[in-house]
């Protein structure tokens, strides 16, 4: 059986509003132990590895939620039309 690895790939969104002005309001990170460089100094190479393999997991995860929304909706569609 395949195993399953449970992990988050971003920080949890708090709080999200478009008006009067797009805002976006992300959990703090450093309480977890993470840390901000300064933006001059950059990434070493292994941590750019890193940060690729987590964009690209992000991109899957989000084609996978838009297949199964995708999905969800089309079959709901169907059963509607097949009911009436």
């Amino acid at each position: 059986m395949l195993k399953r690895e449970f992990y988050t790939l971003s920080s949890k969104c708090l709080y999200t509003c478009v008006n009067p002005h797009a805002i976006i309001i992300l959990e703090d990170l450093t309480t977890l132990g993470f840390e901000m460089l300064p933006r001059h100094i950059g990434f070493d190479l292994d941590h750019c590895f890193k940060v690729v393999e987590k964009m690209a997991l992000m991109h899957a995860a989000s084609v996978i939620m838009y297949e199964k929304v995708h999905i969800n909706f089309y079959l709901q569609r169907k059963l509607k039309l097949d009911q009436g």
